[in-house]
């Protein structure tokens, strides 16, 4: 558990059965103030259900300027980051889907959720809202976030082609360095037919997740009180050039790489 003067975050991780289409549940509080968390893309979505103030979700890094979430509010997968802000004490329960699992196990089509924050009691069925809406006040306790995940699985056998949660898993095991040329050829599908049903199920095409992952590892191996090798760390993860990695680094952080580089210096 992490815990501040203002905050607490316990993450549980769901059992072996269930990997693939859940990434992880959450337990957090807020306390004070608008304190405010930049989100970097992670090609995940995300369900947040909560009691006590509201929150300031969006794409802006003034709280004010992005929508209120009274109950709950959920992710589909970013590419760009985005900024939640609490308004004051709060209790949170949380889950985070891998993409493929919430379109499987719901239908949703992830496309129409991709870069937007939206209530998620209208996307989420109504017996799962309200199961989950129940086990908000326990959400502190580790026995409830078992119970969370036999509500969000109960009776549902997520229904996608074998391929598509293949290429999503080998997409994301590799860190974004997949060859999709070779994936397609040994999946024996085209292209198109990968890319459309992809982004219906994943919100993103297979190369913009594949960028995600790129930069997500990439960021991982910053380490700010070291010099950083920018060419080695643009080569190690396939980018082509300078100028193309510092474009795709800007879009996913919306920083350039030695703007964010000092962030994390003065942090």
């Amino acid at each position: 558990m992490s815990t501040d003067q203002t905050s607490t975050f316990q993450p549980f991780t769901p059992p072996p059965h269930v990997r693939g289409l859940l990434r992880q549940t959450f337990y957090a509080r807020g306390e004070a103030g608008y304190l405010q968390d930049k989100i970097l893309p992670n090609g995940l979505a995300a369900a947040v259900f909560m009691t006590g103030a509201p929150y300031r979700v969006g794409k802006s890094v003034q709280p004010a300027d992005n929508p209120s979430f009274e109950h709950s509010f959920l992710h589909g997968v970013q590419t760009t980051p985005v900024h939640n802000a609490a308004g004051g004490e709060s209790q949170v329960l949380g889950i985070v889907f891998e993409p493929p699992g919430m379109h499987g196990l719901f239908g949703t089509d992830m496309e129409q959720l991709c870069e937007r924050t939206v209530d998620a009691r209208d996307v989420l069925p109504e017996d799962v809202i309200a199961g989950i809406e129940a086990l908000l006040p326990r959400a502190a306790e580790k026995g409830t976030h078992e119970e969370l995940v036999r509500l969000l699985i109960k009776d549902r056998v997520p229904r996608m082609p074998a391929w598509l949660p293949a290429l999503y898993a080998d997409i994301v095991a590799t860190q974004g360095r997949l060859s999709l040329i070779e994936a397609y050829i040994r999946f024996g599908l085209s292209p198109d037919h990968v890319s459309e049903g992809f982004r219906r199920a994943v919100g993103v095409s297979p190369e913009d997740l594949s960028r995600i992952c790129r930069l997500q590892a990439l960021v991982k191996h910053i380490d700010p009180a070291a010099p950083v090798a920018w060419k080695q760390l643009i080569d190690r993860f396939d980018f082509p050039d300078l100028q193309s990695f510092a474009r795709d680094f800007h879009a996913f952080s919306g920083e350039m790489p030695d703007e964010y580089l000092d962030r994390l210096m003065g942090a």
